[in-house]
Parts: C-alpha cells; sequence; structure tokens
C-alpha cells in the first residue's frame, strides 16, 4: 500500500498532462472551427509546426509559464487554420527564398495579431509562446557567435527583423525576449523601413490588402522579389475572390526551411495549392459558391457538393440527421494508458503473422526501390555535403564547400488512403490482420517515401443510436433515409510520421469499437480527403468483410437501400478516374460493386493480396 500511495503523485501529474493536451486540442478545434485538427506533442519538435500540427513534449511537471507557451502556440495553430487563405497566399508569394520567408512570417504576424484582437486571453497566451521562441532564437545565436568579431552576426534574419517590426507597428509592445531581438534591427529600420512602412495601408482582417502592402514593403527595401510577371499587383490581389482566376505554380517555389518551425508557416501552401489550381481549370465555379472555410482547395469541395447533388438526383438515399456523426481519432476515444496497452495487447498477438506480413511488406519495399531512378543536382549552395569534391578542401582551401540535392522523382508524388471496414462481423482475428497489415504496409510505403493514410469506418451504435431516438420521437416518419450515427476514425493522417501512429492502430482491439457498417458515405468520406491532397497520383483501397449493413436502416426504408448507395458512389469515384480505386473483400465477393476488386477466404491472405495490389498499381504507367 505505501508503494503504491508514493507512486499518485506521479499518476496524478501524469493524468493531469494528458489532460491538458486533451483540453489544448479540443481549445483549438474551437478557434479554428475545424474538428479534424489533432495536435501532436513530439519531443524532437522545437516549434509549432502549422502544417502537420505538432508541437514541442509537454513535460509531466510543467510550469504555468510553460503551459502558457503550450497554449500559444495552439492557439497560433488555430488561428492558422481559421484566417489563413493558402490560395491567396501562393498566388501573391514573391518567388525568392529570403522574401517567401518574409512573406510568411509577416502572414502569420498578420493572423496572430488579428486573433488577439478578436479572442479574450489569446494574446497573452501567444505573447508566452513568442517569447519563449525569441528567447531560444537568441540563447542560440549568442551561443553560435559568441566568438564573432562582426556585431551584424548575432542578428536574427531580416525576416524576423521585419516580421517583429510589423508586429509591433500593428500590435503595440513586444515580449522582452522578441524585443531584444529586434534592438539589433532598429537603427536600420528607422532608417529604411519606417517612410515605406508609413505609405502603406496594412489592414489585418484583408489577407488581399495585407499582402499587398507587405509586398510594396519588399519592393521599397530592394529585397530581392525574382517576380518577372509581378502577380502580387493591385489588380491580381484585388480580384482575388474571382474563383476563375488560373495560375501555373512552380513547386520549386517553396520556401527554404529556417531554422524554426513558426518560420516555414506555409511552406505547404505551395503544393496544396497547385492541386487546387489544377482542378479549377476549365471547371470555374462563381466565387460566392465557394465558402471561406473551403478556400484552400474549391475545386475539390465544388465536386463534392457536385457528387452529392447528382448522387441525390440518380440515387434516393438521404440522411435522417447528421447532428450525431462523428470524426474521431483514437486520442479523442481512448485514454494514452489505454492506447498503449491496446497496442501491446495487439503486439501478442502477432507471432508468425508479423513475419509473414513483413516478408510481403519487404518484396513490396524492393519492388517500389526499384522503381525509383535517383538522380542529383551537384554545385548546389545547400543540401547534402558533396564528399565527391573535399579533396578541394585541401588544392583550394580557400574555395567554398559544394553541396548537392536528390531530385524527387514522379514516383513519390503520390498518397495511398487504407479504408478499414470496422463493423463487428471483422472481430477477433480479421481485425488483428487488418490492423497488422495496415501498420506495416505504412511504415513500408513511408520508407519508399509514399504518403499513407489509414482511416476506418463503423457506427457509433447498434441498431440505430441519438438518430434513431429523434425518429421515434418525431412520431416514426416514413422512409426516414439512414438512422444510424456515423463514426469515422482517422488512424493515421497522411501527413502524420508512423512512428506517431503506431500506438493509434491498438485502437481497433477495444472491445466494444465495432458496430455497423455504412460503406458509401465512409468510401465517400475517404475520397474527400484525398481530392484534398496535394499529391500527383492518389490511391484509395477499401477492405471490407461484407456489405453495407445497418439494422435500422434497412429496416424502415426500401430494399437494398445501402447496398443501391454503395454502388453509385463506387461509379461516381470510377468514373471521376481522378483517384484509383481497389477494393479486398475478405470472405465475400465485392466485384459486383467495384470494378478493380479481389475476394480472399481466408483473412491469413489479407497481407499478401494488399501487397500485390499495390506493386500491381505501382508498376503501371
Amino acid at each position: 500500500m505505501p508503494a503504491s500511495n508514493s507512486n499518485q503523485p506521479a499518476r496524478n501529474a501524469e493524468r493531469g498532462a494528458t489532460d491538458f493536451k486533451q483540453s489544448t486540442t479540443a481549445c483549438a478545434r474551437a478557434i479554428a472551427s475545424d474538428p479534424s485538427i489533432n495536435i501532436e506533442f513530439d519531443e524532437q519538435a522545437e516549434d509549432v509546426d502549422l502544417n502537420a500540427a505538432t508541437m514541442p513534449a509537454f513535460p509531466i511537471n510543467a510550469s504555468e509559464q510553460q503551459r502558457n507557451e503550450t497554449r500559444g502556440r495552439s492557439d497560433a495553430l488555430a488561428l492558422h487554420r481559421q484566417f489563413h487563405d493558402s490560395k491567396l497566399h501562393q498566388r501573391v508569394q514573391p518567388k525568392t527564398d529570403t522574401s517567401q520567408r518574409c512573406f510568411a512570417l509577416a502572414e502569420q504576424t498578420r493572423i496572430e495579431l488579428l486573433g488577439a484582437k478578436q479572442y479574450d486571453g489569446v494574446a497573452d497566451n501567444l505573447n508566452a509562446a513568442l517569447d519563449q521562441r525569441y528567447r531560444a532564437i537568441n540563447d542560440a545565436l549568442q551561443h553560435k557567435h559568441s566568438n564573432a568579431i562582426d556585431a551584424d552576426s548575432n542578428r536574427v534574419g531580416i525576416e524576423h527583423a521585419l516580421s517583429l517590426y510589423v508586429r509591433e507597428r500593428l500590435g503595440g509592445e513586444l515580449p522582452q525576449a522578441a524585443s531584444d531581438a529586434l534592438d539589433g534591427w532598429r537603427e536600420w529600420l528607422g532608417e529604411n523601413v519606417d517612410p515605406a512602412f508609413e505609405e502603406n495601408n496594412f489592414t489585418l482582417d484583408q489577407q488581399a490588402d495585407y499582402a499587398r502592402a507587405f509586398s510594396e514593403l519588399l519592393r521599397s527595401l530592394k529585397i530581392e522579389h525574382g517576380d518577372s510577371e509581378n502577380p502580387d499587383s493591385e489588380d491580381e490581389i484585388g480580384d482575388d475572390a474571382d474563383e476563375k482566376e488560373t495560375v501555373d505554380q512552380d513547386p520549386s517555389n517553396e520556401s527554404d526551411d529556417t531554422d524554426m518551425g513558426m518560420d516555414d508557416a506555409n511552406e505547404s501552401d505551395s503544393g496544396e495549392e497547385q492541386q487546387g489550381e489544377a482542378e479549377d481549370t476549365g471547371d470555374a465555379a462563381e466565387p460566392d459558391e465557394v465558402s471561406d472555410d473551403q478556400s484552400e482547395n474549391p475545386g475539390a469541395q465544388r465536386r463534392l457538393k457536385e457528387l452529392e447533388l447528382k448522387e441525390r438526383e440518380k440515387n434516393d438515399y438521404h440522411v435522417y440527421s447528421t447532428d450525431y456523426d462523428e470524426v474521431v481519432r483514437p486520442a479523442d476515444i481512448c485514454a494514452t494508458e489505454e492506447l498503449i496497452r491496446l497496442r501491446e495487447q495487439l503486439d501478442q498477438h502477432l507471432g508468425d503473422l508479423q513475419k509473414l506480413v513483413g516478408r510481403f511488406a519487404n518484396r513490396l519495399q524492393r519492388v517500389l526501390l526499384a522503381q525509383q531512378q535517383r538522380s542529383w543536382d551537384f554545385d548546389q549552395d545547400e543540401g547534402q555535403l558533396d564528399c565527391s569534391r573535399l579533396t578541394r578542401v585541401l588544392t583550394e582551401p580557400l574555395a567554398p564547400l559544394t553541396f548537392k540535392q536528390e531530385r524527387d522523382t514522379d514516383f513519390r508524388d503520390t498518397v495511398v488512403t487504407l479504408l478499414l471496414d470496422n463493423s463487428g462481423s471483422m472481430h477477433g482475428r480479421s481485425i488483428r490482420v487488418a490492423a497488422v497489415s495496415a501498420d506495416i504496409l505504412a511504415s513500408t510505403l513511408e520508407r519508399c517515401g509514399v504518403k499513407v493514410e489509414v482511416l476506418g469506418f463503423t457506427t457509433v451504435a447498434w441498431k440505430g443510436g441519438k438518430s434513431r431516438e429523434r425518429w421515434v420521437e418525431a412520431g416514426y416518419p416514413a422512409n426516414p433515409g439512414r438512422l444510424n450515427d456515423l463514426r469515422h476514425i482517422i488512424y493515421k493522417s497522411a501527413d502524420m510520421p508512423y512512428r506517431q501512429s503506431k500506438r493509434s492502430l491498438g485502437l481497433m482491439m477495444r472491445k466494444g469499437l465495432l458496430k455497423e457498417n455504412i460503406d458509401g458515405e465512409a468510401l465517400q468520406w475517404a475520397y474527400g480527403r484525398l481530392l484534398q491532397r496535394t499529391e500527383h497520383r492518389k490511391i484509395l483501397m477499401m477492405i471490407s468483410d461484407g456489405a453495407p449493413i445497418d439494422d435500422s436502416t434497412l429496416s424502415t426504408n426500401p430494399g437494398r437501400f445501402l447496398e443501391k448507395h454503395l454502388r453509385h458512389v463506387v461509379g461516381t469515384i470510377e468514373r471521376q478516374d481522378e483517384v484509383e480505386l481497389v477494393a479486398i473483400g475478405i470472405a465475400h465477393d465485392v466485384s459486383k460493386y467495384y470494378r478493380r476488386a479481389t475476394t480472399i477466404h481466408d483473412v491469413s491472405q489479407l497481407a499478401d493480396v494488399m501487397t500485390r495490389q499495390l506493386v500491381e498499381l505501382f508498376a503501371e504507367d
């Protein structure tokens, strides 16, 4: 008993840290109005990564200051999701590395200032995070240049100076560490930036106007803009709301990484918007058809709406209520301690199965790596050190070192979604094999440079949930449509590293998780997520052990209600031909639904068939 009591404070501290992480994530979702946000805490992260929603690890015995810093990072991420239009940013950003970094940091400054004005308490959190960030930057610079003769070598980069200057002019006093970082630039700022700043109108709540003003500031400072066509001219920025505009973007224009995670806040915007621009070409919608929160990929959102309208016209499928549907991640419905236990339970069942699946995965890896032609650009200013030129250190000691950069291949521009049936009929060995197969293949594909997403689908309750209760209270109206509450699970998002998601797949071992399956809407959901990806090639693999079944829905609607909807969704996806759809049926013939399908009669064949299907897909031209 004494030993148990002695461990109680540690358990309480760990439980408190877990509760804080969950509340931080919930707050970010509320601010951003985006329930899909899932913040990951990574021990290797130095600052918040706005694209991957990753932040530095949160210590168990965190001080109040550390909690405020974490809240500030979370608020910055949420505000970025709410106030940032990445399509506009990509269209108007400059072309050179330095100016892109200036532009990205200045945009994040706008977002945070706007959020601090609109939400009580957010300003203090943002200031705490900002102060910590520049304490780290100042310490690093001081350590790096402690023996430097040139005082300028101890200053932060110009991108930091300009963003802090804008923050101070538009938002007031800076935190101490940020102000200290700006001190080394104040004389230069007073001579060069003050006059130009006064001439421009920095409107925080209008991203286009703000972008135009900051672009003018960069030009007045003669910071290389590299923009021969002047895409941020007044006409183009002013007309950005017009979704009929189509601009070809060069993926090589993405900004380089900087020291801190926040500095490359908008690095992913380039890739995200190339897809959106391409999708808009030749099939543009009127501006008022796309809401603000869909502006990141209006082409994809528009097609999803069109799909729903056409579906309603050609198919009588409808839903009684979506109020109780869920899109969740394992951490939302399961405590960290339980996820660890479930993962250990899954590992205990592996045995020879892991060796079997691992053998198939190794075969897939050999095939994929054999298809990747590696090529290099030499004599670069940055990248990997070119060891073949190291002899120059002796022969030409004054010559700078040269670097090389590996070229990305088209093969790597691929994303694969594994959509797993989490219905009750998959319980036992079937769900274990599916979880292990998805786990190992996700790791294998990631090693080969292919993005992987693992999703699951089931329902919240057996035989109807709160939707059915509402239907009963309404007096049993006829033909109610889908009459259960969906639960769609994101086990691993495409941008999440495998090591961060390994634990999540253990959720499939949880008792009571597997219920009923509504395949058509799950397929629509996974397809919609793929449409919003930036990769050139998109593959969707459905793994199911039967036809869609939901007793509550089937007993209150015409016959084959769910099955007809599944056929309709599959047909629409296959006709669109933007996503390569393949299905694997476990002891169930799915070829009557899917054009490209395979049926296995023993779940032990699953890994082999998944591997063969992927090898065949990647072998195609």
